[in-house]
């Protein structure tokens, strides 16, 4: 069997159709990121006079209205046929861009939805423990780093 050029055409055509499948993906998630990017960066300049400026609230809103968006979506994307660049752009794009808090929410959502509640306990506990931990250490080093000859301060 020989290479014929209309074999070398399917090839490529194929590929081309792959690439251009995988690059529309990344466009798509690029798109609904900077979306979700301007509106977390839009709501988190918000002047909230609900708090004294001690406790984040405009996180915390971020936060639940991300999870609400992300588990009111899903919720209507599992019911209709929705296509998988849309599902990508939504939830990865624009709800990742907006926050991830969303995603951990969602998976801890079907957790427990499918009974892992052992499991989803579990999520919660080590995402908040080991994230808070990891941002006190990320702070650790960065001191260590940019001060290596004095002593440790957390202020």
């Amino acid at each position: 069997m020989g290479f014929t050029i209309n074999r070398l055409n399917k090839l490529i055509t194929f590929t081309n159709r792959r690439n251009y499948q995988y690059m529309l993906r990344f466009i798509v998630i690029g798109a609904g990121g900077a979306i979700g990017t301007l509106l977390r960066y839009k709501i988190g300049g918000l002047d909230c006079r609900f708090s004294s400026g001690v406790f984040p609230i405009n996180t915390l809103v971020v936060n639940v209205s991300g999870s609400f968006l992300i588990g009111f979506l899903w919720g209507v994307v599992d019911r209709f046929a929705v296509s998988s660049n849309l599902r990508l752009f939504i939830f990865i794009g624009v709800l990742g861009g907006y926050t991830t808090f969303s995603t951990f929410s969602l998976e801890t959502f079907k957790l427990m939805r499918d009974g892992e509640y052992r499991t989803a306990m579990m999520n919660v506990a080590l995402s908040v423990i080991l994230s808070v931990g990891a941002v006190f250490l990320g702070y650790l080093g960065s001191k260590i780093v940019a001060y290596p000859n004095t002593k440790l301060r957390l202020k």
